[in-house]
Order: structure tokens, then sequence, then C-alpha cells
């Protein structure tokens, strides 16, 4: 597997266990290089960014758990 191909199934890998990390909230920064989140509801308009995340890897892998994830989490409501 090439590098680039590594890379998204590393970044799938960890979008997949932080679906699971977040529940219905949305993450709003990381303040320790990605290991702690605050997390928000949605009510600003950068917590798009995760739908958007979910949206590319469920494009990517064709995994309904992340389009399911989007839906549950009301994440297109904006």
């Amino acid at each position: 597997m090439s590098l680039w191909a590594t890379s998204i199934e590393d970044a799938l890998a960890k979008t997949k266990l932080n679906i699971e990390r977040f529940g219905e909230r949305l993450p709003l920064v990381s303040t320790d290089g990605g290991k702690t989140y605050v997390l928000t509801n949605n009510d600003d308009w950068t917590d798009g960014f995760w739908s958007g995340i979910l949206w590319l890897c469920y494009e990517y892998s064709g995994d309904v758990a992340y389009r399911e994830a989007t839906v549950r989490e009301g994440a297109m409501d904006h």
C-alpha cells in the first residue's frame, strides 16, 4: 500500500474512533495536538468542518457509518 493510501486509511480509522468519542457533539478545537477536543453543539459555521470530514470519509470509503453519523448528529442543519 502506498504512503498516500496508508495515510488516508489512518485518517478514516481516526475519524471512525472520533465518531464514538464525540457522540452527538461537534469538535471545536484541540488543545493538545488532537488528544483532547473541546466539544460544542451545532451552533457555529465552523461546526461544518466535522460534517465535511465525515462526508469526505463516506465518499472515499463508501462506509455508511460516516454518512449515518453526519445525519444522526444533525451536522447538516446549518
